[in-house]
């Protein structure tokens, strides 16, 4: 993994990704090695302090596909409960009209709006 990693920043990568790096042993050398931003996937649980990551120069380290499936429990009973009859006034956990407009960046669209298509 070294070498190689060390063959694709020569040729000009501005970083590189090690997946199943699950120990400090492991990542250590690595990190010694690479002279430019590591990203982490699959990691251990030796792997999970933030402040120990950044020293060693790990800028991303997935944290695995859970917020992903957390997401699809909630679409899928979401969906289940409108199938089943409830209204969707009813609905339980429905995020707020603010927090949509935040994670919409809606103050940003209305900007563009006036700025593009006025």
């Amino acid at each position: 993994g070294i070498r190689r990693a060390q063959a694709y920043l020569d040729a000009g990568v501005d970083g590189i990704m090690f997946v199943g790096v699950k120990t400090r042993a492991e990542l250590e050398p690595i990190a010694r090695a690479i002279d430019a931003p590591i990203m982490l996937g699959g990691t251990g649980p030796e792997l999970k302090d933030p402040a120990y990551l950044s020293e060693l120069g790990v800028r991303v380290s997935l944290q695995g596909h859970q917020p992903f499936m957390a997401a699809v429990q909630v679409m899928h009973d979401c969906l289940q409960a409108l199938r089943n009859g409830t209204s969707p006034a009813q609905l339980q956990g429905v995020a707020s009209s603010e927090l949509m407009q935040q994670l919409s960046r809606d103050a940003d669209y209305q900007d563009w709006q006036k700025e593009y298509l006025t």
